[in-house]
Formats: C-alpha cells, structure tokens, sequence
C-alpha cells in the first residue's frame, strides 16, 4: 500500500481545474484506508472547506495564504 496519498484540489475558480471534494476522501477512510492523507487546496474560499475536508479525515491540509 501507500505510505502517503496527497490530493491537489482544485475548485475552477482559485485556479482553472475541477478536481475532487471531502466526499472521496471520506470514502477512502470508510474503506478502511489508514495512510496519512495530505490535502493541498488551491480553492476561494479556503477558509469555507477546511473544516469539510478535516471532518472527511484528512491528515495535513495546507492551502495558498492569497486564497
């Protein structure tokens, strides 16, 4: 397995890509994944979705201080 699995997530707005949300990595821990789950947010608001993605299980979230 992983030792590590890291998401970029990108909401279309703060940078022009759409990726995944909290609800794949919620999906990941009820299947049983124990792995540390790093988080990167390029999202606006930032400070709207942090809880969201801490509430699914992630590990280390980090985010760009401008968003």
């Amino acid at each position: 397995g992983a030792d590590v699995v890291h998401f970029d997530v990108m909401d279309n707005h703060y940078v022009p890509n759409l990726t995944i949300g909290p609800m794949v990595l919620k999906s990941l821990r009820n299947y049983g994944i124990t792995a540390p789950i790093d988080v990167h947010l390029m999202v606006k608001p930032v400070d709207r979705i942090v809880p969201d993605f801490a509430a699914a299980g992630a590990s280390i979230i980090t985010f760009h201080p401008e968003a």
